[in-house]
């Protein structure tokens, strides 16, 4: 795996000139790193609904059967997701890729437990750390939850009929 910091230099350059650097690559370098932490300080926090949105298109798009074995179905959703999301490379960076669709921001697991964004959804920019959804990526992520609960780990735990009457015991016991 490379350090991440482009150059030409070879390995015995390094290490026959370990304490010199040049002043003109170091403050390119700054220059760089200068541009990066700006790019990076002025972006807002927010939620990324791409990958949730890959994994509804998965279901319509390939015809998943409900009924295999949820190995076989998560494999085809994360299958989908490989093939369908779009790379972003932005300026100055050595080493690529992110984990979501926007510079900074959370992915939302809909089969996960990310279900506590979605009761705090109206008070994203009033949170310790606000996160910036516009109207319609709040109305497209209350969709995509309202679709996937069941499939999340918090309806298999806890809101399976059977298992409510047994927390409801456990509450009031």
């Amino acid at each position: 795996m490379s350090s991440g910091i482009a150059t030409d230099r070879t390995a015995s350059d390094w290490y026959s000139n370990a304490g010199e650097s040049s002043t003109a690559s170091s403050a390119s370098l700054n220059d760089r790193i200068a541009r990066l932490k700006s790019a990076l300080n002025g972006e807002p926090y927010s939620i990324c609904l791409e990958r949730p949105e890959l994994l509804h298109a998965a279901i319509k798009q390939r015809g998943i059967d409900q009924k295999q074995h949820s190995l076989l179905i998560r494999a085809e959703k994360i299958a989908h997701i490989l093939e369908h999301r779009k790379p972003r490379i932005y300026d100055d960076e050595l080493i690529i890729g992110n984990m979501s669709s926007k510079r900074i921001a959370a992915n939302f697991y809909p089969e996960g437990a990310s279900y506590n964004v979605v009761e705090d959804i109206f008070n994203l920019a009033n949170r310790a750390v606000p996160l910036e959804l516009d109207a319609a990526e709040k109305w497209r992520l209350l969709k995509m939850s309202a679709f996937s609960l069941r499939e999340s780990v918090l309806f298999k735990a806890l809101l399976r009929p059977g298992r409510t009457r047994h927390m409801w015991d456990m509450a009031y016991a």
